[in-house]
């Protein structure tokens, strides 16, 4: 196990609540962090994990605030050998789920329904798939009280080779319909999601294997009578490409080849209206900010202004991977596109920002997975983001998307200890900074370390104390507060000239 990173990033009030959090896990290997689900003020998010067998799957689920706290978390297994990650939330219960194998084939869905107050289980069923089936699913959607499971699914034992299909069931798992959509071989449906206008939609792939690449198709689907419609049609793609739906249409991205002799990959966001015409592109270029290659799209999705994210991962120096996310207007020009390096006891880590949302507040989430980079094969850990609408992590222009430095937590099904409240003032400072503690009467430690983590000074104090911070230079600093040998807390602090 490696040991664990204590450094929190708890801005005080001058500053937005952003955050970076991350998990470390004992003997269990993070996939990665895909699904999320954001209401009024809370914060769901999944993660497929191999549990502590590393032979079966399981899903980790948690609960945060708004400002990074950690309502509960919890761990349901297992989910052999496939599971998806995407999370729902309606009237008040979170519905995860996955497929087992059964007689020798994918063919039953199993789910779990969870208290969203506490994340305790409220109810779980299997459910099989008409018989003869078999399947490989990508997600669930919550439509028309429904519920339904998209993916590939066929007649045959290997599920990949079937149409694209969608599974219509109710709550209980009784099943309903389903629909089989296909083009060619190796059919599947991606990204279902409702319309304003309450139709769904979903991308639907076609491999090709005359130029071993995929075609892909933006389909409309009319639940009530059971009619497709395809909107655009996007060939000749090495990945599945991403849209997001607008009020008056949807965005896609979508892979170009721009040098045929280097085979250099491009991107473009395509606008397209709500009948399938094209409106607008724009191309995305792989070194829009400098010199970078590799770059995986993790997801897209829109704002409340019609506004496009994007998040994933780029190949930096010295090979490592660093998340990042893009803001785009409507239009489809850049806003701006934001990195973000972090930091481990080894140093810099493999980083990769898979899901993004707008928070009701304006405010960006995103979740993914870190890596020690120089670990061949090591584990990959769940890690959730905050920033603001600009990107950023505060106000300072200057910590903007540079470095992040996560806190370290372990799994644990017992509830969170709550963090004790730290007062510290003037922020920003330069000169001397008073640091007041609720509910402390022991020997304190105040520690002062850099944005790299790095120890600069050490005070020794009381609850209610002050330190001399005149001789260091401004910049981004934070403060651990110690009792004993317990860290009570960490405040984010800013030195200025």
């Amino acid at each position: 196990m490696r040991a664990l990173i204590c450094l929190l990033i708890i801005p005080s009030t001058f500053f937005a609540q952003n955050f970076s959090l991350t998990f470390d896990e004992v003997d269990v290997s993070y996939e990665r962090g895909l699904g999320m689900y954001i209401d009024d003020e809370s914060i769901y998010c999944t993660s497929g994990l191999r549990c502590e067998d590393l032979t079966t799957n399981c899903i980790e689920l948690y609960k945060f605030d708004f400002e990074g706290s950690l309502q509960w978390q919890r761990r349901f297994s297992p989910f052999q050998p496939l599971n998806w990650e995407n999370v729902l939330v309606q009237n008040d219960s979170v519905f995860i789920g996955g497929i087992s194998f059964v007689e020798g084939a994918f063919n039953t869905l199993r789910q779990y329904i969870i208290s969203a107050e506490t994340g305790d289980s409220l109810s779980y069923f299997e459910s099989a798939l008409p018989e003869g089936r078999s399947m490989a699913p990508f997600g669930h959607i919550l439509y028309k009280e429904n519920i339904l499971v998209y993916g590939s699914g066929g007649v045959i034992e290997d599920a990949w080779d079937g149409p694209g299909y969608i599974h219509i069931m109710d709550k209980r798992g009784n099943y309903i319909d389903h629909l089989d959509y296909r083009k060619d071989n190796f059919n599947q449906i991606y990204q279902l999601q409702e319309g304003v206008d309450g139709f769904l939609y979903f991308i639907c792939s076609s491999t090709s294997f005359l130029t071993d690449s995929d075609d892909y198709w933006l389909v409309k689907y009319d639940f009530d009578t059971k009619e497709t419609e395809e909107l655009h049609h996007i060939p000749y793609q090495s990945d599945p490409p991403f849209y997001g739906l607008q009020s008056d249409g949807f965005v896609m991205n979508e892979e170009i080849i721009d040098d045929l002799i280097n085979l250099r990959e491009l991107y473009s966001l395509r606008g397209v209206s709500s009948v399938g015409d094209s409106l607008w592109q724009t191309t995305v270029r792989q070194d829009s900010l400098q010199q970078i290659s590799n770059y995986n799209f993790g997801e897209m999705t829109t704002c409340a202004n019609d506004d496009v994210l994007m998040s994933g991962e780029y190949e930096g120096d010295d090979s490592i991977d660093v998340g990042f996310i893009m803001r785009y207007s409507s239009d489809g020009t850049l806003v701006w596109e934001r990195h973000y390096i972090a930091y481990g006891e080894g140093g810099r880590l493999d980083g990769f920002l898979s899901c993004v949302r707008e928070l009701p507040t304006g405010d960006i989430v995103a979740t993914g997975s870190l890596q020690q980079e120089a670990m061949s094969g090591a584990e990959r850990d769940f890690w959730i983001l905050k920033v603001g609408s600009d990107g950023c992590f505060n106000e300072n222009e200057n910590d903007c998307g540079l470095e992040v430095i996560p806190q370290f937590l372990t799994y644990t099904d017992e509830e969170p200890a709550p963090q004790i409240q730290i007062k510290m003032y003037p922020n920003p400072s330069s000169d001397r900074v008073h640091l007041e503690l609720a509910e402390s009467t022991g020997f304190i430690r105040y520690n002062l370390l850099d944005l790299k983590g790095d120890l600069v000074a050490s005070f020794e104090g009381s609850s209610h104390s002050s330190i001399d911070v005149s001789a260091y230079p401004s910049g981004i600093y934070f403060v651990e507060v110690w009792e004993n040998k317990q860290l009570l807390g960490v405040e984010k602090l800013l030195l200025v000239d």
